[in-house]
Formats: C-alpha cells, sequence, structure tokens
C-alpha cells in the first residue's frame, strides 16, 4: 500500500511538473507565435515573430543589432557571445538576414518529431533557442 501510494504521489508530481513546465513564458511565446492559432507554428509563424523580436531589440532602428542591444542590460560579456553566435560577417552587429538564422535554428532545435511545425510542447521547451 505504500508503495502504491508513492507511485500515485510521484506521478501526480511529474505531471504538475510537466503542466507547470508549458506555463508562463513558454505558453505566452507559443501564443504569440501562433497567429492563426490553430494550435501549431508553423516556419512561416516563427519567421513573422522573429521580424517583430528583431525590431523591438533594434532599439535605435538602425537595422543593427548591437552588443548592448542584444544584451538586455546584462554583461557585455552576455553580448558579445550572443553576437559572436549569428554574425557571419564579423561586422560586430547582427543584420535582418544574419537574425533570420535564428529561424532555421529555433525550427531545427525544437521540431523533435520532425513535421515541420512546432507544438506548444515544443516552443516552450527550455533552454532551447537561438544563443545555445
Amino acid at each position: 500500500m505504500n508503495f502504491t501510494f508513492r507511485t500515485i504521489l510521484a506521478a501526480a508530481l511529474l505531471t504538475g511538473i510537466s503542466t507547470g513546465a508549458m506555463a508562463g513564458a513558454g505558453m505566452n511565446r507559443f501564443n504569440d507565435m501562433d497567429a492563426d492559432q490553430n494550435g501549431a507554428v508553423s516556419h512561416a509563424e516563427v519567421t513573422a515573430w522573429q521580424d517583430k523580436r528583431f525590431e523591438r531589440l533594434d532599439k535605435d532602428g538602425d537595422g543593427f543589432l548591437s552588443q548592448a542591444e542584444v544584451a538586455h542590460g546584462k554583461s557585455n560579456a552576455k553580448g558579445q557571445r550572443k553576437i559572436a553566435a549569428l554574425d557571419r560577417d564579423g561586422s560586430g552587429a547582427v543584420d535582418r538576414q544574419e537574425y533570420g538564422l535564428w529561424t532555421e535554428r529555433f525550427m531545427e532545435k525544437r521540431d523533435r518529431n520532425g513535421d515541420g511545425q512546432l507544438s506548444a510542447a515544443e516552443v516552450s521547451r527550455r533552454k532551447v533557442g537561438l544563443w545555445d
């Protein structure tokens, strides 16, 4: 009987943890991406979301993301790592085309079942994204 109670408790905790993992920022991101609200995020929807994000990050509107813009007020070293991840031409900044590489990387890393669309669970996966 004690074993059964522990098993049920463990299952309940695991269910709560997995449900909780989809709550918060991950689900908000999924809902923001899923423009047609069909419960799946397509490549086109990720691209449109990424374009909006580029606009928000490009504080000075020059069409490039600087280290300071991508660091979000954190250390410049973090900004340098982020820029280095996408700066293909070595300019020290990321233009819209280079930032577009994020879409490919995001889809590749998160689309676990390879169907070309992302579910809420795939979008909500923690620490899998642009700068990994």
